[in-house]
């Protein structure tokens, strides 16, 4: 007879848990303000992104090196 160690909880327990987070954080909320909320997001993302894309340094020089450079002239900055 073999005894195996039980499970805490199946994938389908942890499924259920999670649908009812997302139903619980939705939940009296417009589809119209989740999608806005979501664009803004993720503008700031594609924002964050593309800056850390531009600051991989590669075997060639980029223009974007001196973004980061401030230089004094005529005793402004």
């Amino acid at each position: 007879m073999f005894h195996f160690a039980k499970k805490g909880e199946t994938n389908k327990d942890k499924k259920e848990k999670e649908k009812a987070k997302v139903v619980e954080e939705f939940s009296g909320k417009e589809l119209d303000d989740i999608k806005k909320d979501y664009a803004k997001a993720l503008v700031g993302c594609m924002d964050l992104l593309s800056d850390a894309l531009a600051s991989i340094k590669s075997g060639r020089a980029s223009p974007t090196i001196f973004d980061e450079i401030e230089v004094k002239a005529y005793g402004e900055i």
